[in-house]
């Protein structure tokens, strides 16, 4: 697939990139699309999930590439954090968001320079973020992501995203191959069509709630302490009239083998996730949860609009970079991009 990242974003005012891993390039993504997307008649907004842009790795204590903004572009950084930036800077609004780095304030920069980015910890923060940064003029909105948080990436917080994958990943290239072409794979699950089905979905997406509904549409509500422990809660819920089961929250590989106890009454029943970000399974629990009948559905799709590649490792070995971007995009049905060697 011939495409640029550039193009492929224009349609889209806000987008998250996220990378497999440290050192995947993510930054480096980042930096290429505020280039690419920075001229006088948009106005970029920005911020981070956690923080980036420092010029040394706080867990690896290897150098980073840096965050560098053009004047006129807005961030959402943390009080800390703007000392570290060197571009001059005009604070338009403090948020009332605390961070361990203090709180989170919205500047425009009058001058290019680079940045320093800690942003929001949670969803509901993200998101009122990202709302002032469309409030104060920005036009386009960018998140650095991160997948360990991949909830921020969620299509109900931004409407597509980039995924950054590497050799930092893995020194074998199957196994970073499979692991991409995994994840992309979650993300491409299909949404569910049923309106009625969406409606209940809607009316009852509060979290730890977990709605079991059956064939007639009719909603039965469970009250759970955690989506991560209520597998016995649904169990029990569960009989021959049952065909969806709506999880609003996180889906982990416990709850899927636990459901595999319904043995045939399973062939009947979707999952359902409101995005593809609160699944945290692995590909053997997901495989085999498929494989004996399962079938899960999103309420709204991931718009995943291309995969990165960063052939080199920080460790000292590399991939030969068209072997790599040939191989994972023979098992994907999305763009893969190398900006380091287009």
């Amino acid at each position: 697939m011939n495409a640029s990242l550039e193009n492929l974003i224009k349609d889209y005012n806000s987008l998250c990139i996220m990378g497999m891993c440290k050192n995947a390039g993510k930054t480096e993504v980042f930096n290429y699309l505020l280039s690419k997307t920075s001229h006088n008649d948009m106005v970029l907004g920005t911020t981070s999930i956690g923080r980036d842009g420092e010029e040394l790795d706080a867990v690896t204590l290897t150098k980073k590439p840096r965050i560098f903004v053009r004047e006129n572009t807005l961030l959402a950084t943390s009080r800390q954090s703007l000392f570290l930036c060197d571009f001059t800077k005009e604070i338009l609004h403090s948020t009332g968001i605390n961070t361990p780095m203090g709180e989170i304030i919205i500047v425009r920069a009058l001058s290019g320079g680079y940045a320093d980015l800690a942003g929001p910890s949670t969803l509901f923060e993200l998101s009122s973020i990202i709302e002032k940064l469309y409030e104060l003029g920005a036009s386009k909105i960018m998140v650095d992501g991160a997948l360990s948080r991949k909830s921020f990436s969620s299509p109900f917080i931004t409407e597509a995203c980039i995924l950054a994958t590497g050799a930092a990943l893995s020194s074998h290239m199957e196994k970073v191959i499979d692991e991409t072409t995994f994840t992309v794979r979650l993300f491409s699950l299909e949404a569910i069509k049923d309106n009625q089905i969406i409606r209940v979905a809607e009316a009852h997406g509060e979290n730890n709630v977990v709605v079991v509904i059956n064939k007639y549409h009719e909603p039965k509500i469970l009250k759970v302490v955690s989506s991560l422990h209520c597998s016995k809660e649904i169990i029990e819920n569960v009989d021959s009239f049952t065909r969806y089961i709506l999880v609003n929250g996180a889906v982990t590989d416990k709850l899927l083998l636990d459901l595999l106890s319904l043995r045939e009454g399973l062939k009947n029943i979707t999952l359902l996730v409101k995005d593809s970000t609160k699944l945290i399974i692995s590909e053997d629990t997901y495989n085999k949860f498929i494989f004996l009948g399962g079938n899960i559905k999103v309420l709204k799709e991931t718009s995943l609009l291309a995969v990165t590649i960063n052939p080199t490792s920080p460790q000292g070995y590399e991939f030969d970079s068209h072997i790599f971007k040939e191989k994972l995009q023979e098992k994907l049905n999305v763009p893969v991009i190398n900006i380091f060697n287009p």
